[in-house]
C-alpha cells in the first residue's frame, strides 16, 4: 500500500533577477500550533506531513518544471542536468497555449527521480478537442495506482479548471476504476487566510468527498429505487436500524417486484421522513427530501376511500410508469400486465381459484375476458385487451429471451404508451362494467366456470384425467407405470399423430417459434381441463407452451431425474 499524491503544477510569478518562475515560500500548517518546514512548494509540505510514497504533479507547458525539477534534484540529493534544466527553463518562460507539450522531453524528468516525483504535461484546455486529449493523458494517472493505495489530492496551485480536473480524476479512481483505491484527503493551501503568525492553513476538503457520496446514494435511489449507498453513509450516521432496514427493505421489494412489500415500505416512508430529523452531515439536507418525492410519486388521490385491492393495482400502474422512465422495461410490462388482470378480477368480480399455487390459474377469467375484448369492435373497451395482449407478448419475450422474434424499437414505443395512460384506464371502472354488461361476456365466462367446476369435480371423483404427451417420441412402459401410480390418469397417454411428431422435432430443431400457436390448438383439441400433460424438447419453446398450459388449467408434469415426475 503506498501513500500517492496527486497535484497541479502552476506557473507561479515571474522573478526578473532569477530569470525564473517561483512560488512566494509560505510556512503551511495542518493543526494550528504544529507548523512545517518553510517551503515554496504545498507538496513539500504534504509530503512532510504525511510521507508519500509518490507525488504526481499535473501541469502545462507554461508550469514551473524547472523549479521544482532543481527542488528536487536538491531534496533527493540527485546531480541535476544543467542543460535539461535550461531547456525546461527557457520552454516555461516562452510557452503559450499552442507550445506543444513534447517540447518539455517530461521522460527526462521522470526518469530522473525514478518513479517517486512524475510529471503529466496537458494542454491549456482552450476548447474541447484539448480538454479531451487532457482527459486522456490524466486518466492514464491510474496506471501509476495498485489496489489498496491511498490517494492525497491537493488543489491549490494551477488553472481554476485544474481543480475541475482533479475533482475528476478523484470520481474516476473512486467510482470507476476496477482498482480498490482510498480517497484518503483532499486538500487546499489557503495563502489567503494566514493566522496571526503569517502561517498558511492546509484546509482539508475531505466533506466533498461525504457529499458526493451522499449525491451518488440519492441519485441510485431517486432514479433506480436502490438505497444500497444510501445504506452505506447511514451506517456512519445514523443510529435508527428501523429507517436502515424500511431502506433495505424498499429497495429490496422494488428490485424484486415484491407488491405487497413494496405496498407497505410506502405506507412506512411518512414516519421514516420524520426521524431522519436525526440525521447528520450532507445527507441531512439530500435524503427528506427524495423521500419526500417517492411519497409524492406512489401517493393516490382519495387513498382512505380506496379498497386493497384498487390500491394494489392502481400501485402496478404508477409503479410500471415509473420503470419504464427508468427504461427498466421489462419490469413495466410485468406491472402493466398484472394491473390489468388484478383490475378486471376486481371490477368484473370474478372468482379466484384459491385451490391452486398457479397465480395464472387463479385470474384465469380475467385472462380469458382480456383476449376476448381484444376482438371486439368497441375502441373504448377494445384498448384494454389490446394493452394486455401487447405486454404479455413483450413480458413473455423478455422472461424467455426470445430476442429473435422481439421489435425492440416497436416494443418499447408501446411500453411508453402503455405505461403513461394505464393508471387512468383503471381509474374508468364504470365504463368496463358498462360495456361489459352490453356484451355479456363477464356473465359468459362466469357460468362456463361453474360448469368446468362442477364437470372436474365429477371427472376427480372417477379419475378420469388424460396425460398428453408432445414430443417427437413415446413413454416406455416403465415410464408409464411410474406416472400411473403416482398421479390420476387413463390407462394409456395420448400421444401426438405421426405427422405432428415431425413438425414438433422440426419446430424444436429449428426453434420454429411461428409453430406455437397450432400446438397450442392441438393441447385445445386433445386436452380438458384437469388433464396432465408432459412436454419435452427445445427449452424455450416448450416453456411457452408449458404457461399456456397452466393457463388453461392443466397439470404440467416435469421430469426431474430419470423416471421421476414432478408437477410444475
Amino acid at each position: 500500500m503506498a501513500k500517492i499524491l496527486i497535484t497541479a503544477l502552476g506557473s507561479g510569478t515571474y522573478n526578473k533577477e532569477k530569470n525564473e518562475k517561483e512560488y512566494k515560500p509560505a510556512t503551511y500548517y495542518v493543526e494550528e500550533g504544529n507548523p512545517l518546514e518553510k517551503t515554496e512548494f504545498i507538496a513539500s509540505a504534504i509530503d512532510e506531513k504525511w510521507k508519500m510514497d509518490k507525488i504526481i504533479f499535473i501541469g502545462t507547458t507554461g508550469s514551473m518544471w524547472s523549479n521544482i525539477y532543481k527542488f528536487y534534484c536538491k531534496n533527493k540529493s540527485i546531480t541535476m542536468n544543467d542543460e535539461y534544466y535550461d531547456k525546461l527553463k527557457n520552454t516555461e518562460l516562452t510557452a503559450n497555449k499552442d507550445t506543444p507539450v513534447e517540447k518539455l522531453e517530461i521522460e527526462k524528468f521522470n526518469n530522473t527521480f525514478g518513479g517517486k516525483i512524475k510529471g503529466i504535461v496537458i494542454k491549456y484546455g482552450v476548447n474541447n478537442i484539448e480538454n479531451l486529449e487532457n482527459f486522456h493523458s490524466i486518466i492514464e494517472i491510474e496506471k501509476e495506482i495498485e489496489d489498496g493505495d491511498e490517494i492525497f489530492i491537493d488543489i491549490t496551485h494551477s488553472f481554476r479548471s485544474m481543480s475541475f480536473w482533479l475533482f475528476l480524476i478523484m470520481t474516476y479512481l473512486k467510482d470507476v476504476s476496477n482498482k480498490n483505491i482510498n480517497i484518503k484527503n483532499i486538500t487546499y493551501g489557503m495563502f489567503e487566510a494566514p493566522n496571526e503568525k503569517k502561517e498558511t492553513p492546509i484546509v482539508s476538503l475531505n466533506l466533498f468527498i461525504d457529499i458526493l457520496k451522499w449525491f451518488k446514494g440519492a441519485s441510485e435511489l431517486k432514479n433506480y429505487g436502490n438505497s444500497y449507498s444510501i445504506l452505506e453513509e447511514l451506517e456512519k450516521n445514523l443510529e435508527d436500524k428501523d429507517i436502515k432496514n424500511e431502506l433495505k427493505n424498499f429497495s429490496n421489494a422494488m428490485n424484486i417486484n415484491y407488491i405487497d412489500s413494496l405496498k407497505e415500505s410506502l405506507k412506512n416512508f411518512d414516519t421514516i421522513k420524520n426521524k431522519l430529523d436525526n440525521l447528520e452531515g450532507p445527507g441531512k439536507y439530500i435524503v427528506p427530501q427524495i423521500f419526500e418525492n417517492f411519497i409524492n410519486e406512489f401517493k393516490f388521490q382519495n387513498d382512505e376511500i380506496l379498497s386493497n385491492e384498487e390500491k394494489k393495482y392502481l400501485l402496478r400502474a404508477k409503479l410500471a410508469k415509473w420503470h419504464c422512465e427508468q427504461k427498466r422495461y421489462a419490469m413495466a410490462a410485468i406491472n402493466i400486465n398484472e394491473a390489468l388482470v388484478d383490475f378486471i378480477m376486481d371490477v368484473l368480480n370474478f372468482p379466484i381459484k384459491k385451490d391452486t399455487k398457479d397465480k395464472t390459474s387463479e385470474n384465469k377469467l380475467a385472462i380469458n375476458w382480456l383476449e376476448k375484448i381484444e376482438k371486439v369492435e368497441d375502441k373504448e373497451i377494445k384498448k384494454y385487451g389490446t394493452m394486455y395482449v401487447e405486454t404479455r407478448s413483450i413480458r413473455n419475450k423478455s422472461a424467455h429471451s426470445l430476442e429473435r422474434e422481439t421489435n425492440l424499437k416497436d416494443d418499447i414505443k408501446n411500453l411508453e404508451i402503455n405505461s403513461s395512460t394505464i393508471f387512468n384506464l383503471l381509474l374508468s371502472k364504470d365504463l368496463v362494467k358498462e360495456k361489459d354488461s352490453k356484451l355479456g361476456l363477464s356473465e359468459k365466462l362466469k357460468r362456463e366456470y361453474e360448469e368446468e367446476e362442477e364437470k372436474k369435480k365429477e371427472n376427480e371423483k372417477k379419475g378420469d384425467f388424460n396425460l398428453f404427451v408432445i414430443s417427437d417420441k413415446g413413454l416406455d412402459s416403465e415410464e408409464i407405470v411410474t406416472i400411473k401410480n403416482k398421479f390420476k390418469i387413463a390407462e394409456q397417454p395420448i400421444y401426438l399423430s405421426k405427422k405432428e411428431k415431425e413438425k414438433w422435432k422440426s419446430a424444436c430443431e429449428k426453434n420454429d417459434k411461428e409453430s406455437l400457436e397450432q400446438f397450442k390448438e392441438i393441447i385445445n383439441d386433445k386436452t380438458k381441463e384437469g388433464d396432465y400433460i408432459l412436454i419435452i424438447g427445445d427449452f424455450e419453446y416448450k416453456n411457452e407452451l408449458e404457461e399456456y398450459s397452466n393457463s388453461k388449467n392443466l397439470k404440467v408434469i416435469k421430469v426431474v431425474f430419470k423416471r421421476s415426475f414432478e408437477v410444475l
